[in-house]
């Protein structure tokens, strides 16, 4: 339902993608941006969603059963910055806010979810993905932690050109200073996210 929902973010990408695009859904919960991208561009655009809860994916993996149109490649396991295995806190509201734990986290739980944690470069290495063209990062919090291990060891041009990143967790700014710091401008605010373009030169 985009006339509902991030119309600002979903525009950015309409302008972004185009045939032989590749989009990176990370955080992607009920497959709201990956199922709309699937929609506009059909197979002309490669997807790939990634999800730790067993349950969203099982609820992603029925609605894709019901749409065998829809080509989306779902992963389920997080995304940071090593490849081990992670506690999966869960929100206190809704599965949107669940985030994996970590030891300096001021609520860290002792139990939970265990789920694998990878890199974005061991996916792009993995799955043989030469680039990503548009990026919609929500982790509740996580953000830095994902995106430090892609720009620490891929190509600048490997990096998206688009980055749309969730803000209402950025507290001390790390992750807008992350951006920042490695050629990244916001043009753009929608109700929770900025959306960043890389520039041309740093």
């Amino acid at each position: 339902m985009p006339q509902h929902l991030d119309i600002i973010e979903l525009a950015a990408l309409t302008r972004e993608l185009s045939s032989g695009g590749i989009f990176f859904d990370i955080g992607a919960n009920a497959g709201v941006y990956s199922f709309w991208v699937a929609s506009t561009y059909g197979p002309a655009v490669r997807i790939e969603a990634f999800e730790p809860d067993p349950e969203l994916v099982a609820s992603l993996r029925f609605n894709m059963s019901l749409n065998a149109h829809i080509k989306i490649n779902l992963h389920c396991e997080a995304l940071g910055s090593s490849e081990c295995m992670v506690t999966l806190a869960a929100g206190k509201n809704n599965k949107g806010e669940n985030h994996v734990a970590t030891a300096t986290s001021l609520s860290a739980p002792t139990t939970g979810l265990r789920v694998s944690m990878t890199t974005l470069p061991a996916v792009l290495a993995r799955e043989n993905i030469p680039r990503i063209d548009a990026l919609k990062i929500d982790v509740e919090g996580h953000e830095v932690a994902v995106l430090e291990p892609l720009f620490a060891e891929a190509q600048r041009s490997v990096w998206p050109r688009l980055l749309i990143c969730e803000l209402a967790h950025d507290h001390d700014h790390g992750l807008a200073v992350l951006l920042s710091r490695h050629g990244y401008q916001l043009c753009a605010r929608g109700r929770l996210n900025g959306i960043y373009r890389l520039t041309a030169t740093v």
